[in-house]
């Protein structure tokens, strides 16, 4: 499932047949509408996905592929909480108390960082794909929406420690509030739901970067950023 070498990750196959390569540009943590009764512990799920965001590379950059129908790739983790959480999310943890304020930001070397790959569930070759829209931050006056996004929605979700949550409570977006009050709303995919019920059917492929550990920026805002610090291939 990995193809040549590259700088940096990309994804191509499985729902992306026949679409081209996507190269990935960074991901972020997406906090949803939640309730009181959602925060509790007790295998119930935490109101955050992450998710990792790739472009079309026939469009040469993110910002083109941005205004182009299926130009944007996203891949979604849920999280539910769990009593020993995900070694990508120990990391992520320890790295955020140099965050705590808005568009403050924290440099993590390739020496001491996870490589990509272990930010994807075990089992991610389960998983639903549809196509629908994507919320994105581009400036301090509030978030976007892009249209015609191909999600894919892992089946398998992250775990995280009722500690880690409590991290993330400490967390503040420029508007002052909580990094986890700024929630969105969800909204229905804008097509028909596919599933990939066949793990030995066709399958996303991913190039050798996956596995590489690389520099990259976390990045504090109306998200969680985070980036990769390197020139890409």
């Amino acid at each position: 499932m990995f193809d040549e070498f590259k700088k940096t990750p990309t994804i191509t196959d499985g729902p992306l047949e026949g679409k081209g390569t996507y190269r990935f540009y960074h991901m972020y943590f997406h906090w949803l509408t939640k309730t009181p009764d959602e925060w509790g512990f007790n295998n119930v799920s935490f109101p955050a996905e992450l998710h990792l965001v790739f472009y079309n590379i026939k469009y040469g950059s993110y910002d083109k592929a941005m205004e182009k129908h299926e130009g944007i790739a996203a891949l979604s983790i849920s999280f539910r909480v769990r009593d020993v959480s995900s070694p990508a999310m120990i990391f992520i943890k320890d790295k955020l108390l140099p965050i705590r304020m808005p568009y403050t930001n924290a440099i993590i070397t390739k020496f001491n960082s996870l490589s990509l790959f272990s930010y994807l569930p075990n089992f991610w070759y389960y998983y639903f794909t549809y196509s629908g829209a994507m919320v994105f931050e581009a400036s301090k006056n509030g978030t976007h929406c892009k249209e015609s996004v191909i999600w894919i929605d892992f089946e398998e979700s992250f775990k995280i420690s009722p500690e880690q949550v409590m991290e993330f409570n400490k967390l503040f977006a420029f508007n002052g509030f909580p990094l986890v009050d700024n929630t969105v709303n969800y909204t229905k995919p804008k097509s028909q739901i596919y599933s990939s019920l066949n793990p030995y059917g066709p399958q996303i492929m991913l190039n050798k970067a996956w596995k590489q550990s690389m520099e990259y920026i976390l990045l504090l805002g109306t998200f969680i950023s985070i980036l990769i610090l390197q020139d890409f291939a």
